[in-house]
């Protein structure tokens, strides 16, 4: 079996501007009983056809254009509110009411708990099928004590087939991090970890629920109670059950399930535990670091899509203490916690996905950085968010002490040439996509020199491949079309298994400038489009390839991995003369 993947955390030695809305309010949702903040409840504003939910406190903040915008504040476990914004300078303290039309209770003594297990059953034998793509929103934030040190952002394309995530392509995403004692701590595998996460279905990576066990042993494994049913809007019938694990020592959650009786789907799970025995969590240096005290919350929703139940949310809430370099002067204890959030918020549109292809098992992280940052989107993209924290957001992208994604992966500037490499240099991880730009990339000698330069040219050309990747994100907003191009040298696809010098690496690099140019005229023939359809920016894309591809094989061949001394001075005349780099007094030193 494959290995899985896990959500690893680790400590490692090492902007974009969002445009604000004209008009916003601002609230709370408060439960009527408790006073307590309602997370994760969807507000939406219908005149403007714009969204948010609340965050984990319950605050919210949501774009409107006046006082007459009619506002809509609906879930299945609360009375559905509308009311107009009336005062735009109001701060909106909305207090939700429960359900309040009850059903008749079921008794279920503790030594009988058939008829919830019959109901848990059904509701897991009632197929869910409906598959859809839907545009979604993520974030993360992580905090060392009260301190926030991490901050994930992401749009994504997300694939669901009932209740469970299929796939999701990330759309756009953007990342910052904040030293804790001259060290970062990232978490590199959230979404993957939460794509895992099947309602039915067993995992590696998280403990046991009723619906997850099999079903002989969910009377041995849990208790079970019926703690309220009551009639939703539709009238359906809804079951709340808690379940607690028999066994201490087990591998099982604890928490609350919401079922609609009628239609036999799944509306909501609560999913807990205390020093959890099974969780995704892993430091990246086993060795030296360790984790311990992991407490871990989950809480999906689902929705109702022609009476089938389908996904809709998921937020995390954990925390950890992570025991770093154990055993030396150095060792540190660190408190973590954080929170994070994937939500479904468009089910009748998906995003143009940026064409860019890239494997996915790399993490949140690399494929962050492979993705070209576009602010055009980020400072137009105002269809949902999470307004509260948005300017929260803002601040700790923008703060000194916080780096972002356009920082993390930056080359080495050409001074320190002779120390550098692109299969391991200062950032995140090992294997990081490279954006063009006028500093160099070097490759360091991978492997002894003892290889042969010559030989059967066939043979050589097989040992080394030089990928390159054309990235194009397309992107509209009211009458504003705009296209991103970038080149990105790809290290998983890259390779090059023959002696590397001087000649090498400036060979390496006339290619990728070759690519930048190319770009260049990409990017003009789409400035000369202004056409709003996005299928005549990708058909230019594709005639614009074929072109392309002939050039640089062109390339290639006459310059033979630089041995040709007259076409390398051709080609870097040409290069010179497009981007004003001379690559050849670069790394010849003269």
């Amino acid at each position: 079996m494959k290995p899985i993947w896990i959500l690893f955390f680790c400590f490692i030695s090492l902007s974009g501007l969002t445009q604000e809305a004209s008009k916003y309010i601002s609230g709370q949702l408060k439960t009527s009983d408790s006073l307590h903040g309602i997370p994760y409840i969807s507000i939406k504003n219908t005149s403007l056809k714009q969204a948010t939910v609340s965050n984990d406190e319950g605050y919210f903040q949501l774009p409107v254009s006046d006082e007459n915008d009619s506002i809509v504040i609906a879930s299945f476990e609360y009375e559905t509110l509308r009311f107009k914004v009336g005062n735009l300078n109001k701060f909106f303290l909305i207090y939700l009411e429960p359900k309040t039309k009850k059903l008749d209770a079921v008794t279920v003594r503790p030594q009988n708990q058939d008829p919830l297990i019959k109901l848990l059953l059904a509701v897991k034998n009632t197929p869910q099928t409906t598959a859809q793509t839907a545009k979604s929103y993520f974030y993360l934030r992580t905090y060392q004590d009260t301190t926030q040190i991490e901050l994930i952002e992401g749009y994504y394309n997300l694939r669901y087939k009932g209740y469970d995530i299929t796939d999701i392509n990330l759309k756009a995403g953007r990342l910052g991090l904040t030293p804790v004692n001259d060290r970062y701590f990232s978490s590199h595998n959230s979404v993957k970890a939460i794509v895992e996460m099947k309602l039915m279905q067993e995992s590696d990576l998280f403990m046991f629920t009723p619906l997850t066990i099999h079903r002989k042993k969910i009377g041995e494994q849990f208790h079970l109670q019926l703690q309220d049913r009551f009639a939703d809007e539709n009238g359906d019938s809804i079951a709340v059950i808690s379940y607690s694990p028999k066994f201490e020592d087990s591998q099982n959650f604890s928490g609350t399930i919401w079922l609609n009786e009628t239609k036999l789907t799944a509306k909501k799970i609560v999913m807990e535990c205390e020093n959890c025995k099974t969780h995704p969590f892993r430091p990246i240096f086993p060795v030296t670091d360790s984790i311990a005290n992991i407490n871990l919350r989950i809480t999906k929703t689902f929705q109702d899509q022609r009476g089938k139940g389908t996904f809709e949310h998921v937020d995390l809430v954990y925390s950890l203490d992570y025991f770093s370099r154990k055993n030396t002067d150095h060792a540190r204890n660190y408190s973590i916690s954080s929170n994070a959030v994937l939500y479904v918020y468009d089910t009748k549109h998906s995003f143009v996905l940026p064409y860019f292809e890239i494997n996915t098992d790399v993490s949140d992280y690399i494929k962050i950085n492979a993705f070209t940052y576009n602010p055009f989107f980020w400072n137009n993209q105002n269809e949902f968010a999470m307004n509260q924290q948005e300017m929260e957001n803002q601040r700790y992208y923008s703060s000194p002490t916080t780096i972002t994604n356009s920082d993390f992966f930056k080359t080495f500037n050409n001074d320190t040439l002779p120390n550098s490499n692109l299969i391991k240099k200062k950032g995140i991880s090992e294997s990081q996509f490279v954006h063009w730009s006028p500093d160099r990339i070097v490759w360091r000698n991978l492997m002894p020199d003892s290889l042969s330069a010559k030989g059967n040219s066939a043979i050589i050309a097989n040992r080394y491949n030089l990928e390159v990747q054309f990235f194009f994100d397309w992107n509209q907003y009211n009458d504003s079309v705009n296209v991103l191009t970038d080149v990105v040298f790809d290290p998983y696809k890259s390779y090059y298994h023959l002696p590397i010098d001087a000649v090498t690496n400036c060979f390496i690099n006339m290619y990728f400038d070759l690519c930048e140019i190319q770009r260049r005229a990409l990017q003009q023939r789409f400035n000369q489009l202004n056409k709003p359809s996005v299928s005549a920016y990708f058909d230019c894309f594709y005639a614009f390839q074929l072109g392309a591809e002939k050039e640089r094989q062109r390339f290639l061949l006459e310059v033979d991995r630089g041995t040709n001394a007259r076409n390398m001075l051709k080609w870097n005349q040409y290069i010179y003369e497009k981007l004003n780099i001379n690559n050849m007094r670069i790394f010849s030193g003269n």
